[in-house]
């Protein structure tokens, strides 16, 4: 199977083939997103004892950056408009073992 794979790849008639550039641009696209989900990459910076200020962390997609962002080991400063919701961002991240 591995070898009819590689063989695929290796067949100069095969990259004439529009079909054959689409799916290995979506397979590349794929592995990247996949490595830089967790972590693979070479050129991804750390954030571990960072101190980031994030606006917005109410609710939404500020919310969703705090945890990912709290996740990768950075140290959080949150503010919004919305104090109610900056508190329950900031027990969400207690409660995950996340600083805030």
């Amino acid at each position: 199977m591995l070898f009819k794979f590689i063989g695929y790849f290796l067949n100069k008639e095969n990259w004439k083939r529009p079909s054959f550039w689409i799916v290995t641009l979506f397979g590349l696209r794929a592995i990247t997103v996949f490595a830089r989900e967790y972590g693979w990459t070479p050129f991804k910076k750390s954030l571990k004892d960072e101190h980031v200020f994030l606006t917005g962390a109410g609710g939404g997609i500020g919310r969703l950056m705090a945890i990912k962002i709290g996740q990768m080991g950075a140290k959080l400063s949150l503010s919004d408009i919305n104090l109610a919701g900056v508190e329950e961002t900031k027990q969400i991240l207690i409660n995950s073992g996340i600083n805030a």
